[in-house]
Formats: structure tokens, C-alpha cells, sequence
């Protein structure tokens, strides 16, 4: 869609999968290392493509090296359940994010029903996942994620908190929301629930902030 966009993971044959994938797809310029995301599209022979370039780094050491507020749209998709410190995490995400920016999370909810079908199912039974991909103590409820975001405070001189008062355990629309997403197999796809369907969130979920 145009945009310039920067992959970041800390494993370096990820990035190298990554970037051998995105090769192959002829709507992307997959910018070389030597340049930045912010050279004219005309120095790369890539006007009117969106431009993607990827490193090999964590999210903190991007934060190190690029300062706060510096992407409009910060993605995180299946992370936080990984990492060992989740709030130090977050904390380097949410800085990244330039105010007015969004946002976005995807993770897993930790419960019986979650352990069941990512670990005791997808591991142990039928193998689709790598056994010990996933620990179970990793694993972060909605709420929690919800109560982090409440004590986050912005970068601006104001200093307000990200999510303001909940009414019945739920941000106001505007600030944040949480939906569940579920796979259908019967249509072999994913979809994302309706907002309000707190029970699609007990397994893989997606938040905006």
C-alpha cells in the first residue's frame, strides 16, 4: 500500500526466511541495508511500491537506537508470550509509537482452555506446533494487558495515562479494544470476533491501543 515499514526480529535466520520470502513478491521494494526507510523511493528504482526493510535486532535496542516516537504504527504479533519480562516489553513498544500513532498486539490469554489447545493439543497430540514453542506461564490475560496500558503514561508533557476509567472491565472504544481471533477449520481461516464476545479472547487474541 506504499507505506515504508521496518521488520525487526532478534533471530537472525528469521530475517533471513524474511527477507528470501519477501524477494518473491513483486509489490514490495525489499530496501538494502544501506539505505533507510526515509531515502526517496527514486534512489532505489522503487517509486510507488511500498518499501520494506528488515533488521536483525530486538525491539529495545531499536528503542536505544532510534529514540521514542519514531513509527506511526508499531505491530507485535505473537511476541509477548515469549519474552521473559512482558512489562519491559511493552514499555519499549509503546515508545516507539509517535503520539496519535496506533498500536497493535497480538498474543495468547492465559487459561486451562489456552494450555489445552496451544500446548497440550498443538504440541503434545498432533504435532503442528514445536513441541516447547510455548510456555504456559508466559501466556498474558487481556487484562492484564489492559491494567498495563492504564498506568502507561505518554511520552507528551501531559503525561496522561493511555486508558482511562473502564466501565465493566472495558476501555471506551476510542482508547483501546480487545478482540478474540478464532479459526475456523471447516473454512481453514481466521477470523476476528465482535466486539463485546469476551469468551473468544480465553485463547488467541489481538489489541489495539
Amino acid at each position: 500500500m506504499g507505506a515504508n515499514t521496518l521488520g525487526i526480529d532478534a533471530s537472525e535466520s528469521n530475517i533471513a526466511i524474511a527477507s528470501l520470502h519477501a524477494s518473491a513478491d513483486p509489490g514490495l521494494d525489499v530496501t538494502s541495508s544501506s539505505l533507510s526507510l526515509s531515502t526517496p523511493p527514486e534512489s532505489s528504482g522503487a517509486k510507488g511500491k511500498g518499501r520494506l526493510l528488515y533488521e536483525n535486532t530486538s525491539v529495545e535496542d531499536l528503542l536505544a537506537q532510534r529514540g521514542p516516537a519514531s513509527f506511526d504504527v508499531v505491530c507485535s504479533m505473537e511476541v509477548l508470550e515469549h519474552v521473559d519480562n512482558p512489562r519491559a516489553f511493552l514499555d519499549s513498544c509503546a515508545q516507539l509509537v509517535k503520539p496519535g500513532g496506533h498500536l497493535f498486539l497480538s498474543t495468547i490469554a492465559r487459561n486451562p482452555f489456552s494450555y489445552f489447545l496451544t500446548i497440550f493439543a498443538a504440541e503434545k497430540l498432533l504435532r503442528l506446533v514445536e513441541p516447547g514453542t510455548h510456555t504456559y506461564t508466559k501466556y498474558v490475560n487481556p487484562s492484564e494487558v489492559i491494567s498495563f496500558f492504564q498506568a502507561y503514561r505518554s511520552q507528551d508533557e501531559h503525561g496522561t495515562p493511555w486508558i482511562g476509567r473502564l466501565a465493566n472491565g472495558v476501555p471506551a472504544r476510542i482508547e483501546a479494544e480487545t478482540r478474540g481471533m478464532i479459526y475456523v477449520p471447516w473454512d481453514a481461516e481466521w477470523r476476528l470476533s465482535r466486539r463485546g464476545e469476551g469468551w473468544s479472547e480465553y485463547c488467541n487474541y489481538l489489541i489495539w491501543k
